[in-house]
């Protein structure tokens, strides 16, 4: 079993330069690195695959990576499971949640980027989780770390990605009491309120 790495804060493909956000390399540098590997080991890539079982006569590396997305995308399976119970038409999780329902963390990129929760699973071998359920991702707070996800009646891919969107509260026409609030880093400010307590 390989030893798992933690990156050093230097790019690992020799350049000797500072890495940031705990990676291992600087954009474009692990090609380098990956093409330098294989053309002084292996010779080029036919030789690399074939030196690996792969080829005509071997493994194919196309099925062979589809069936590791769909064993990772496997993770998920408690999320749909979890959708599919839910008899709302909306529902709202923190991410700590979302990590409770799955039993394990969620991927950095789930805090770090928008894109992560796009309704579109062809990208996103994740999203069949709740497309597959019959939800889509509604809306997302990487701020607050809290996602919406709405009822659609069915499989859903709109092929789209998660658009800036954030937590919007609309007008309530009975009495409210501000719970809460958080200001994202552009300045987008977000309100929970709570229905006010009759005075006894």
């Amino acid at each position: 079993m390989v030893e798992k790495l933690n990156p050093s804060g230097v790019c690992l493909c020799g350049c000797g330069k500072n890495t940031v956000n705990h990676t291992f390399f600087l954009s474009g540098h692990d090609k380098v690195a990956e093409s330098a590997v294989i053309n002084t080991l292996y010779g080029g890539v036919p030789q690399f695959l074939m030196a690996h079982g792969f080829g005509p006569e071997g493994e194919n590396p196309y099925e062979t990576m589809e069936r590791y997305r769909y064993k990772r995308a496997g993770k998920y399976q408690p999320l749909t499971d979890r959708l599919k119970m839910e008899p709302t038409e909306e529902i709202t999780f923190t991410f700590a949640e979302l990590e409770d329902v799955l039993g394990e963390p969620l991927p950095r990129s789930a805090r770090k980027r928008r894109p992560f929760w796009g309704n579109n699973n062809t990208r996103h071998m994740h999203a069949k989780a709740w497309l597959d359920a019959g939800w889509k991702v509604e809306k997302v707070s990487l701020h607050g770390e809290i996602v919406t996800f709405t009822r659609t009646g069915g499989d859903q891919n709109d092929g789209k990605e998660l658009k800036a969107q954030e937590d919007v509260v609309e007008p309530e026409r009975i009495p409210l009491t501000l719970k809460a609030w958080y200001q994202e880093p552009d300045g987008e400010v977000h309100i929970m309120l709570s229905p006010r307590r009759a005075m006894t």
